[in-house]
């Protein structure tokens, strides 16, 4: 994947029919990491660099070990988060949307996803949906009281005010 895949139209179409082929019945419980042998420890490890050239800014860099990821192993939630961030930085939001969504069919409790999946539909302008991923998460978060989680469920709170805060103020404008 070049630097340009993220945004070509074709790239996606291609991102999305192996997502579809490894979502399917018959793959589920298959991973082509399985069959090569490589560990758990060889998996994290890769994610992990990813996950470093994410940090340094480099998505595209870190979208190329993530589909790698995804195709070792596509029953794993944040190897779909991480190409959903990439996508998300490049500032292609129905992909995020769409990669934040496998990842969720995946672990429906995965508060990170939901809240990115959240702030990717508030770019593409689809308000009712993100503010159902965010009354989930701070729901959610009323069960779950993990330190590792918070800073998450903090990001749903201000994005949840912000939309609350925008909603009176176009009643006050509406109004005058």
């Amino acid at each position: 994947m070049d630097e340009g895949s993220l945004n070509s139209a074709q790239g996606g179409k291609l991102t999305k029919g192996l997502a579809s082929a490894l979502m399917s019945p018959e793959t589920r419980g298959l991973t082509l990491a399985k069959a090569s042998g490589l560990s758990d420890h060889e998996l994290l490890a890769t994610y992990a660099s990813a996950c470093q050239l994410l940090k340094k800014n480099d998505f595209v860099g870190a979208a190329k070990i993530f589909v790698l990821l995804v195709a070792l192993d596509h029953r794993q939630a944040k190897h779909w988060r991480g190409l959903g961030v990439c996508a998300q930085r490049a500032q292609r939001f129905k992909t995020a949307e769409f990669f934040f969504s496998a990842a969720l069919e995946r672990d429906p409790k995965d508060i990170i996803s939901r809240v990115f999946r959240a702030e990717a539909r508030l770019y593409l302008k689809k308000v009712t949906a993100a503010e159902s991923d965010l009354k989930d998460v701070i729901d959610h978060a009323k069960q779950d009281k993990r330190v590792e989680i918070a800073p998450y469920v903090k990001r749903a709170q201000n994005l949840q005010q912000m939309l609350h805060a925008s909603d009176q103020a176009a009643a006050l404008e509406g109004g005058s």
